[in-house]
């Protein structure tokens, strides 16, 4: 598993009032890069999607090795 810099991170949101998973909205940001756990999110009374998350810009995960990734605490804001 590792980031593939021909693809960009995305977000999926998936509306409270949403009734299929074709309501989806796909947010690009731009860049590769890979996240494995989100640690906390919250929407703002404006509406803003708030996400902290450690951020690995370039992603690999192998089992067979020892490499280790660099990962920063980053905030993503949807809106």
């Amino acid at each position: 598993f590792r980031t593939n810099e021909d693809f960009n991170l995305r977000f999926g949101i998936i509306p409270k009032s949403a009734t299929s998973r074709e309501e989806t909205i796909w947010i690009d940001t731009g860049k590769p890069g890979g996240i494995v756990h989100p640690l906390n999110s919250w929407e703002e009374e404006d509406g803003t999607i708030v996400i902290w998350t450690p951020l690995c810009e370039d992603l690999e995960l192998d089992l067979d090795t020892e490499d280790i990734n660099t990962f920063n605490m980053v905030e993503f804001r949807l809106d």
